[in-house]
């Protein structure tokens, strides 16, 4: 019990700031869809490229040229290497395309999805601190917090679609969140959760959402990237039983080194066929990568939060038209 104490402190430690937690981005009402723009999904990862617009500042949002090793970024793009039997290859996930394709197989769990009765209407997110609805979105679940460009207006419907999952407080994300922590009971919020069961089997009770989105991989910090991934298969599994569709996401930070967590990500996907929304490359033109310069390692930037949440919405609104196009 003592060790599993210390645990929970270090990772506690690793995702918070003395005396308070990540605030709500400082924008005013509205400014979001003017200071965070995007172009709608497509489908060749050869020509997305993003152009965000940050203040009076426009960026080109560029995945790096190297397969491995540092995550520096270049103007330069290219089409991912395609492995033999179609697919992209993972080696190469920084050209991966930010908003996913669906998948075939992503298309069989949301069918059977739909025969356990899971709710069509709900999303679920499983991840740390930098998850919470104050700066992920939240905002959504509130008219008058947000105002999407004209060209943005058709994500309205799905804003209206997932009313409630926004602004949740979800039994998968706190502080210090892990692939351990999410398969833990002692994790779990008793006042929400039954006796034993793990923070991901309650929030799959509790909210019966149809996609989960898994952002996870921060508080990783043993250097062992393959036991990282495995924990993430179980989460993967447990989801897939569920019913839900896992939606995969790779993290903004390389507090590892070498990338290699999020290689483990890519290559999960890749492996089980599964949708990777490819955050990392959305935010490599921002200021830093992305990240806050004010604080360690791994902490979002505020633009990079308002990528976040509005690349997430474009992913759920791609997905649930192509899957429940009749509503």
């Amino acid at each position: 019990m003592r060790l599993f104490t210390l645990l929970m402190i270090l990772a506690l430690s690793a995702c918070t700031v003395p005396g308070s937690l990540p605030q709500e981005p400082s924008l005013q009402a509205g400014q979001i869809a003017s200071t965070a723009t995007y172009p709608a999904p497509v489908s060749s990862p050869a020509a997305q490229q993003t152009v965000a617009t940050s203040g009076n500042e426009t960026v080109l949002l560029t995945p790096s040229p190297q397969p491995t090793g540092s995550m520096s970024t270049s103007t330069d793009s290219a089409p991912p290497p395609i492995t033999p039997s179609g697919a992209l290859d993972y080696h190469y996930w920084r050209w991966w395309p930010i908003l996913p394709d669906l998948t075939d197989t992503a298309r069989e769990i949301y069918q059977r999805g739909h025969k356990l009765n899971l709710d069509r209407h709900a999303f679920s997110i499983v991840g740390d601190c930098q998850s919470m609805p104050a700066v992920f979105g939240g905002r959504y679940d509130h008219p008058g917090q947000f105002q999407l460009p004209a060209e943005y207006q058709y994500l309205q419907e799905t804003i209206d679609r997932f009313q409630g999952s926004f602004d949740r407080s979800s039994a998968t994300v706190q502080n210090g969140f892990s692939v351990t922590a999410a398969l833990s009971p002692l994790w779990a919020d008793p006042e929400v959760c039954d006796a034993g069961e793990t923070p991901l089997d309650c929030e799959l009770r509790l909210h019966r959402p149809v996609f989960v989105i898994i952002a996870l991989g921060s508080n990783w910090n043993t250097g062992d990237a393959g036991r990282h991934n495995e924990f993430l298969e179980q989460i993967v599994d447990r989801v897939i039983a569920s019913g839900a569709v896992p939606i995969l996401s790779t993290k903004g930070d390389n507090e590892e080194g070498d990338g290699s967590i999020n290689l483990g990500i890519a290559r999960l996907a890749a492996e089980r066929d599964l949708p990777l929304w490819n955050f990392w490359r959305a935010i490599q033109g921002l200021p830093d990568h992305g990240l806050d310069e004010g604080r360690d390692g791994n902490y979002l930037s505020t633009a990079a939060w308002d990528i976040r949440g509005f690349t997430a919405l474009q992913v759920l609104d791609t997905f649930w038209r192509q899957l429940d196009p009749d509503g």
